[in-house]
């Protein structure tokens, strides 16, 4: 999200743009442009006749196995909204927490991708969701997943953006930019640091009601637009009004929790691929020192262990591999996002507010 008024930059973002009506960042436009002129050529001589450029474009989008991620712009009052097309990649990668995800491929996406079977049997596809748990857990990955399974656009809004000409005006500029997104299809729509904007009423400031009333009231009309969904993320699913947790304003609050040994080990994995590592490397004292860890915690150890290694082969100008020692090193004074109270706030949340 930015300030109003921008549009793809550099002369290649604006070919492209001009051609399909997605923004791309200036190289990916580069090389995509690129292989769109080379597409216009083959279809050329395939077909026997001239090819206008636009439509090698699309046909070139349409048939592509990979492309970059794609951004269109939305101008809401002051600001720019940002609807970024994610790959389906985004989340086949998520292999880490499989019951969250076999949850929300039943419970939130299967509905959607079916609306014919969902209404054959009376199911109604979910309109809006929560996604609560301790920081580091993946709810931005997993909203943006939901996007790319679903083949939709991803708008992501963040409340200390919308606050940032003061608290005061943040009700106004949520009600202009939900007013844009209702206008939207295809799109899910996701609200970071949602107790920023819906937190408990009484006896917060004058400004904080206006603002969780703002949302109690476009919810619904949010809820009526045809092929979106709400995704909120918080970290503190008890500091939200009550109000927006009764049945009726969300499907489902679900649970974003920590990872078990065997997903520990599988998140792990993904992050040692990519590193040069010692044959005898102890996995499974590593997942077992790791409890309390987050993907993202697991990812900085990695990179710390990874750094260790490039500079000992720096300095020493011999091959090296990261061993276990080095790994153990690197943990021992290494603090995890999650603690004991974190978790123990976490599993009375599911206990009070979860529901699916």
């Amino acid at each position: 999200m930015g300030s109003a008024g921008a549009g793809p930059q550099g002369t290649y973002a604006r070919k492209v743009h001009d051609l399909v009506g997605l923004t791309f960042p200036e190289g990916d436009a580069s090389k995509l442009y690129s292989r769109i002129v080379s597409h216009q050529k083959g279809l050329a001589t395939t077909l026997g006749r001239k090819v206008p450029l636009r439509a090698a474009a699309l046909d070139y989008l349409e048939h592509a196995s990979e492309l970059p991620q794609a951004e269109t712009m939305l101008t809401a009052g002051s600001w720019t909204l940002t609807l970024e097309r994610v790959g389906p990649q985004t989340w086949d990668h998520i292999a880490d927490m499989r019951d969250a995800k076999e949850l929300i491929e039943r419970k939130i996406i299967l509905p959607l991708k079916e609306p014919e079977l969902s209404r054959k049997h009376g199911v109604v596809p979910p309109k809006a969701i929560i996604l609560f748990g301790p920081p580091g857990t993946g709810k931005t990955t997993f909203a943006k997943g939901i996007a790319g399974r679903l083949g939709w656009s991803f708008v992501d809004v963040h409340a200390s953006e919308l606050a940032a000409e003061g608290r005061d005006l943040l009700a106004v500029r949520l009600k202009e930019v939900l007013e844009v997104l209702r206008g939207q299809t295809n799109a899910v729509v996701f609200f970071d640091e949602f107790e920023e904007l819906a937190s408990l009423r009484p006896g917060g400031d004058k400004a904080g009601r206006a603002v969780t009333n703002e949302f109690l009231k476009q919810l619904p009309r949010l809820r009526e637009s045809e092929r979106i969904l709400v995704v909120c993320a918080t970290n503190h699913v008890g500091h939200l009004d009550p109000a927006l947790l009764r049945p009726g304003r969300f499907d489902y609050v679900l649970p974003m929790g920590t990872a078990g040994p065997e997903a520990r080990e599988r998140i792990l994995e993904r992050f040692l691929g990519h590193m040069r590592l010692d044959p005898g490397l102890d996995r499974a004292l590593i997942v077992a020192r790791t409890e309390r860890f987050t993907p993202a915690d697991l990812e900085l150890v990695c990179m710390r262990v990874a750094q260790h290694a490039f500079e000992r082969e720096y300095f020493t100008k011999r091959d090296y591999r990261a061993t276990t020692a080095d790994f153990l090193e690197v943990l021992r004074s290494f603090r995890p996002t999650l603690t004991d109270e974190m978790l123990r706030h976490f599993q009375e949340d599911i206990e009070r507010h979860a529901r699916w």
